[in-house]
């Protein structure tokens, strides 16, 4: 005998649970420790069962955690800390805007296309290769954008190797200012953004790729949100 096929509510209440399950895997290597039961199956799934664990939302269940700071090791609470992490996050992103060197803007658009388009990509090229996390994250977030860096370079190389170096660098140039964000996001976001990053490669893809992705393609750029589903 087959296995019986799930319900609507049952898929849903699985989905959930693994949801609040990564959710409390991620924020524990943040020094985050948690008090929560997290339901386990019914038989039955009832919208109220169902509710029960969608209602174990980030708010939440910040609020049956402790923190501990990797930096001060000072307990706080749940919510204390996730205001901490935030603190801490806005000084990165100011720590951002002084370090980071990548960047398109400042090349500027002359007669020679050809090579000016070259300087335009190596420029980035090089500076997404040569990129260091920040020394004030933990080990393991910067094991994390170092994660996000080279997939960066990698889908760059990948639309270069497709649509060739100056079209890239082009249409790279064209967007200048908006592929100057996505890139200082992807490589400087907080912990609580890595879940967006997935859309910001793909707009990023869609820009060097002139239109929309092939669903292949969109596969690759959605698929570096598993990284954040296995450490």
């Amino acid at each position: 005998m087959g296995k019986r096929k799930l319900t609507k509510n049952q898929i849903e209440f699985n989905k959930q649970v693994k949801r609040v399950k990564n959710f409390i895997r991620r924020a524990t290597k943040r020094g985050f420790t948690f008090d929560v039961d997290i339901p386990s199956m019914p038989k039955r799934v009832t919208q109220k069962a169902l509710n029960a664990v969608k209602n174990l939302t980030p708010d939440v269940l910040y609020k049956k955690a402790q923190y501990v700071s990797v930096d001060t090791g000072e307990l706080m609470t749940g919510t204390e800390g996730r205001a901490y992490e935030r603190k801490q996050a806005a000084k990165h992103r100011r720590e951002a805007k002084q370090t980071a060197s990548v960047s398109v803007l400042d090349i500027p658009v002359v007669d020679t296309p050809v090579i000016m388009v070259d300087e335009v990509l190596d420029k980035v090229m090089s500076e997404i290769a040569q990129w260091q996390p920040l020394t004030s994250w933990n080990e393991n977030y910067a094991v994390r954008k170092e994660n996000d860096r080279d997939k960066l370079y990698d889908l760059m190389n990948s639309m270069v190797s497709t649509h060739g170096k100056e079209t890239v660098a082009m249409r790279l140039e064209r967007e200048a200012t908006r592929v100057t964000d996505i890139i200082n996001i992807i490589l400087y976001c907080d912990s609580e953004e890595e879940a967006f990053i997935p859309r910001h490669y793909v707009e990023l893809l869609e820009i060097m790729n002139g239109g929309s992705l092939t669903f292949d393609e969109t596969v690759s750029a959605t698929n570096a949100s598993d990284y954040y589903d296995s450490v």
